[in-house]
């Protein structure tokens, strides 16, 4: 029979399968007899005995070709998606703005974005839609094979929230330099955009937010 993995818990080692003919089978790790680890949305094919699911294996192709529900499944039950993606899209909307008061009238607008900046920083930068896009690597491509490695999603948060506070403090410090208390200097979409999805990561890795909800069902 085949069926799509609705929820797994590691610590239980247990899990939901939402099969084709409209029922909900559960089955246990011991059952699992493919590599890896079972993960929810992924495809598999298995045996039915009195609503439990035994012999599960990983369908073939099942870490291939997505359909909309599963897009749906994985969104739900997976946030460091969601948070990967603001990440990488915070990276085209201006990181910061700048405004300098002169004579009464005051001057100045958005930044660059992560792109346009140069040197060093920006070199640091390009990190963060580095790191978002393994992440997404993993939870797509990877997604039969278990959880995206913990490590990662800490690493990919601490990053840009990281690099977002120290861009933040180090403009900040050298608009002031430059300006005195005639600048301000203020994070800008990009950067809320960024740092919320870094923020996101961590939730996530430190079991805060673990998922959006329950899976749509299949």
């Amino acid at each position: 029979m085949k069926g799509t993995i609705l929820g797994y818990d590691p610590a239980a080692m247990k899990g939901v399968i939402s099969a084709d003919d409209g029922a909900r089978y559960e089955f246990t790790a011991a059952e699992w007899k493919s590599a890896g680890a079972p993960a929810a949305g992924a495809k598999v094919d298995f045996e039915a005995s009195g609503g439990q699911a035994t012999g599960v294996y990983a369908a073939a192709g099942g870490a291939g070709a997505i359909d909309g529900a599963e897009i749906g499944r994985l969104f739900m039950t997976r946030p460091p998606i969601s948070a990967a993606i603001a990440m990488i899209l915070g990276c085209f909307f201006p990181l910061y703005s700048v405004s300098v008061t002169f004579m009464g009238a005051s001057i100045g607008g958005a930044g660059g974005n992560i792109f346009n900046i140069s040197g060093g920083a920006g070199l640091l930068f390009w990190a963060v839609p580095i790191m978002a896009v393994v992440v997404l690597y993993f939870e797509f491509a990877k997604r039969n094979a278990g959880a995206t490695p913990r490590n990662l999603v800490i690493a990919a948060g601490a990053v840009g929230v990281g690099l977002v506070l120290l861009f933040w403090i180090a403009g900040g410090s050298l608009i002031a330099g430059q300006y005195g208390s005639m600048a301000s200097f203020t994070p800008s979409v990009g950067a809320i955009i960024v740092a919320a999805g870094a923020v996101l990561m961590l939730l996530h890795a430190f079991g805060v937010v673990r998922t959006f909800g329950a899976p749509p069902s299949a």
